[in-house]
């Protein structure tokens, strides 16, 4: 036998066994898909069960939250920080409401530097104060002696009023 006659099979004589290796993978794999398709058995069943049932405790657990219902400012006030509202008119018409922490439990007013929060598409005010008051960044620089100002979105649960659109209207979303 010359060099050209030879198969791969022969120079690599272990590759025959890659290749059963290979194909009782393979039908391993179809077995394991079909038992896939078999019916749960009573033990998976109630695990699956207790899952669902923990998730909803978990859920009506959340509903119940003590600030759940709570504006931004009704929650600050609640950690016990003075709060504020205020609201601006855009060029274009949007009625814009801004909450404003002006200092920290422990102190009172005067001149302090301005600390703006400014949240993410789709957020709120309420994200840089929903933690405890040592977490939550809004709290945190209010206590450090900054003037903080949290302002919201056109568009955002806050800041749904113009003055003259109204948010049922496609108008009112063409923001420009």
């Amino acid at each position: 036998m010359d060099g050209d006659d030879m198969s791969i099979d022969s120079y690599f004589p272990w590759l025959q066994m890659g290749k059963f290796v290979l194909r009782a993978v393979m039908v391993a794999t179809v077995l394991a898909g079909s038992l896939a398709l078999v019916h749960p058995t009573r033990k998976n069943l109630k695990v699956l069960a207790d899952r669902i049932h923990l998730e909803k405790a978990m859920r009506e657990e959340r509903s119940v939250h003590w600030g759940m219902n709570l504006t931004t400012t009704e929650i600050i006030e609640a950690m016990g920080y003075p709060t504020e509202i205020h609201h601006v008119t855009t060029a274009d018409g949007y009625i814009l409401e801004l909450h404003r922490i002006p200092h920290g439990i422990n102190s009172t007013g005067g001149d302090r530097p301005v600390a703006l929060l400014q949240h993410c598409l789709l957020c709120s005010s309420a994200d840089y104060i929903m933690n405890t008051p040592d977490q939550a960044l809004a709290y945190v620089l209010a206590d450090a002696g900054y003037d903080v100002w949290l302002p919201n979105f056109r568009g955002n649960t806050y800041s749904t009023n113009h003055v003259e659109l109204d948010p049922a209207n496609i108008k009112f979303w063409g923001f420009r």
